[in-house]
């Protein structure tokens, strides 16, 4: 399921964290807990309580009208990805 997955993407942030400590990783800052979600597809509620029960904090997206069709604002994404820096474990469209 989606929890299991983000958890597992969580567990193995939190092992490079505990790794980077020894100062064996590159220049990157992995000390960053990575635990934001980035999430656009507000009408998909069980992504939303899976990124919940992953214990990671969910961060929607805003998404816009294209004729018909509800999409993603890229320009919103691309200010959260920067917003939130190293800081995004997980994009879910």
């Amino acid at each position: 399921s989606m929890a299991s997955v983000l958890s597992a993407l969580r567990e193995k942030d939190a092992k490079n964290n505990s790794n980077s400590s020894d100062g064996n990783n590159s220049e990157e800052n992995t000390s960053v807990r990575r635990n934001i979600v980035l999430w656009s597809r507000i009408d998909q509620k069980s992504c939303f309580k899976a990124v919940q029960s992953a214990g990671l904090t969910c961060v929607v997206v805003p998404t816009t009208l294209d004729g018909d069709q509800v999409v993603t604002d890229l320009e919103a994404l691309q200010k959260c990805l920067l917003e939130y820096k190293g800081r995004v474990l997980a994009v879910i469209t």
